[in-house]
């Protein structure tokens, strides 16, 4: 009976894969992950740099090869979103991320400068992308921008 309740126990715990997977995931979204009930992310936005974009890639590139079939997916999940780069994204991730703040925990200022500050970042490696985007493209980007200042 023991060893069946240990068995049961142990095959609940995440792997080592799961675990690194879950460490990615966090560190793309630490939005998600603050407003899930991690609170040491709070305050932070991942900031799309060449050079984090680039670790991350290769963190994904060396779990794929360990990874089952659901894991893969999620990987490819992950790789998606982290490339996606288009410019509404940014003021959208601002304004949900400090929506989810303000929505959890009130209004905390030591929370919300630290994610000003990150939010500058984040759009500062956004406008470094040095795209040439269509006005389409450019509108719903202001159109975000409006909406963080109301």
């Amino acid at each position: 009976m023991l060893n069946q309740k240990l068995n049961t126990y142990h095959s609940i715990l995440p792997s080592m894969i799961e675990n690194e997977i879950f460490e990615i995931w966090k560190n793309i979204n630490p939005s998600s992950a603050f407003s899930q009930g991690l609170d040491e992310h709070a305050g932070k936005l991942f900031i799309p740099t060449k050079g984090n974009k680039k670790r991350i890639l290769q963190k994904i590139g060396k779990l794929r090869n360990k990874a089952d079939e659901i894991e893969s997916r999620f990987l490819d999940y992950l790789e998606t979103s982290l490339m996606f780069e288009e410019p509404p994204e940014c003021p959208s991730i601002i304004l949900w991320t400090f929506f989810a703040h303000i929505s959890k925990e009130g209004i905390n200022p030591g929370h919300l400068i630290m994610l000003s500050e990150n939010s500058i970042k984040l759009i500062d490696a956004y406008n470094k992308m040095g795209y040439d985007w269509p006005v389409e493209i450019k509108i719903l980007t202001y159109r975000g921008c409006k909406g963080l200042i109301g």
